[in-house]
């Protein structure tokens, strides 16, 4: 049971496993990653630590909620600025060390009513590296579950996996629930901070 978030803090959106630093996150995709909130939190900032920055680069941080049907994810989104137009203020990825944004266009409230979320990430770029969490810890196994056995334990020292769904840089944080995201396993999604309003 989580004692409730205190406004002002930042939390770490997964409470178990080790963290490590990632394969590049490549654009092209959102990558998902799943969580749970254990009390209603109303969110005013996203953020990640970049191991390997991208001069010039740019991200975006997202929240989606659980498509119980599919067990994926499901828009829209809780996000930083950006994804659509450059002036929007994206998080730049020219330096490493922890980076945040305040949640912007939110198409959803941001108060988070306890169940499963994902969180994401999508950069503009195939070179920024983000903290991860360690792919032999089974915390997304745990919590989406899989209709196929490899995909929660996929070796002798792999059972965590991600969600990459097919989305440019630029276009609109859409839906992905249903048939159309597949499981990955290389560690290209990130370690996400939130910060309670």
């Amino acid at each position: 049971m989580h004692p409730g978030y205190i406004s002002g803090h930042w939390y770490a959106t997964i409470p178990h496993g080790r963290v490590e630093k990632g394969a590049p996150v490549l654009t092209g995709y959102i990558r998902f990653y799943p969580f749970v909130i254990h009390e209603p939190i109303t969110v005013s900032h996203l953020g990640c630590r970049i191991i390997t920055p991208a001069r010039g680069g740019k991200l975006c941080l997202c929240i989606y909620s659980n498509d119980a049907a599919s067990g994926g994810p499901y828009g829209p989104s809780l996000r930083t600025p950006g994804g659509f137009n450059p002036e929007e203020g994206e998080i730049d990825t020219s330096v490493a060390g922890l980076v945040s944004a305040p949640c912007a266009g939110a198409a959803i409230n941001n108060t988070l009513q306890p169940g499963l979320y994902w969180s994401g990430i999508k950069t503009d770029n195939n070179y920024v590296v983000v903290q991860s969490m360690r792919m032999d810890q089974p915390n997304a196994a745990y919590y989406a579950g899989s209709p196929n056995q490899p995909n929660i334990s996929a070796g002798l020292t792999q059972s965590d996996f991600h969600i990459p769904v097919q989305c440019n840089y630029g276009s609109d944080w859409n839906y992905y629930g249903g048939p159309n995201w597949s499981r990955s396993g290389a560690p290209r999604w990130a370690h996400i901070h939130m910060k309670a309003a």
